[in-house]
């Protein structure tokens, strides 16, 4: 059984890795606050994840290392409960979220998890059982709201991976909340699963790292130059700092033209317009002409 479960955790890491590097380069190429967020809590899933990981392989691999738990315990649950909050927080910075409601929400549920916690370390079985359902029900109406503002505020989000991505997140969320309540409460009446190593946070992980990953193939399968409308957004150039003339090169790039080409009509010379090129890639991180056409489509309105 202990090899199933470290087979799992390692399933499980390696979708951690995944979520994680779909989400570095979604931020790399927008460089949002949101998909620096995101991709903050990807990053304490997976920590949270290998410390439980390291856990498990450690008690299967030496059984006489069950006392590693008391260190690894906080540590992980801790993390746990700071990667819950920040999704509360990243939220409440988007405009037309509620921003107090789902602050102090996250405020109570940090308290809620460290209250876990002691209960975890010190209180008798019989107590720590007593609460369980309580903070469960709260934790998971917590994750409602997520859910819910999650999917309200995706309309209003710019870019639209990251549009698509919340609005995912937010439905899972939701539906989430709902089922592993009713989990837990069908867990309590048989003591067998509840003594499993594997928590249904775990899936939740998993999904996350799934639609962080479609959200990045999304932005990969961005439409063609003809549903470009021949300008360069405002905001798009503002955001990146791109200049008037860098903004011409950016056009004459999406078009399909070569540098000689641009050259030409903005009658300058090939190395001026070599030169626009490489600060364009800079500023906006593109890594090839097709990748800048993405960045420009997946900004414009």
């Amino acid at each position: 059984m202990e090899h199933i479960i470290v087979f799992f955790y390692i399933l499980l890491f390696f979708s951690g890795g995944f979520g994680v590097f779909a989400m570095y380069l979604l931020h790399n190429r927008y460089r949002t606050q949101l998909s620096r967020d995101l991709l903050v809590v990807n990053v304490l899933f997976s920590v949270v994840l290998f410390f439980n990981f390291m856990t498990v392989f450690l008690i299967s691999v030496f059984p006489a290392s069950k006392s590693v738990m008391r260190y690894i315990y906080p540590v992980s649950f801790l993390l746990g409960s700071a990667m819950y909050a920040w999704v509360g927080l990243t939220l409440s910075r988007l405009h037309g979220s509620r921003k107090r409601i789902l602050i102090a929400s996250a405020i109570v549920v940090v308290g809620i998890m460290c209250f876990r916690l002691v209960l975890g370390l010190c209180a008798t079985e019989s107590l720590r059982r007593w609460f369980n359902l309580p903070t469960t029900a709260v934790i998971s109406l917590y994750l409602f709201l997520i859910g819910w503002e999650m999917r309200r505020l995706s309309s209003d989000i710019r870019e639209s991976s990251l549009s698509l991505l919340c609005r995912n997140l937010g439905l899972f969320t939701v539906v989430f909340s709902i089922v592993s309540t009713a989990f837990y409460v069908f867990r309590a009446q048989y003591p067998v699963l509840a003594s499993l190593p594997i928590s249904l946070d775990y899936l939740f992980f998993f999904v996350w790292n799934i639609l962080s990953f479609s959200a990045y193939l999304h932005f990969q399968r961005k439409p063609a130059i003809g549903a470009w409308q021949g300008s360069i957004d405002p905001a798009l150039a503002v955001k990146y700092g791109i200049t008037p003339r860098e903004q011409e090169v950016a056009i004459g790039i999406a078009q399909g033209k070569s540098n000689k080409e641009i050259a030409d009509a903005m009658c300058v010379s090939f190395t001026t317009v070599r030169t626009h090129v490489y600060n364009i890639f800079q500023k906006t991180g593109a890594k090839s002409r097709m990748d800048l056409l993405r960045i420009i489509l997946e900004e414009t309105p």
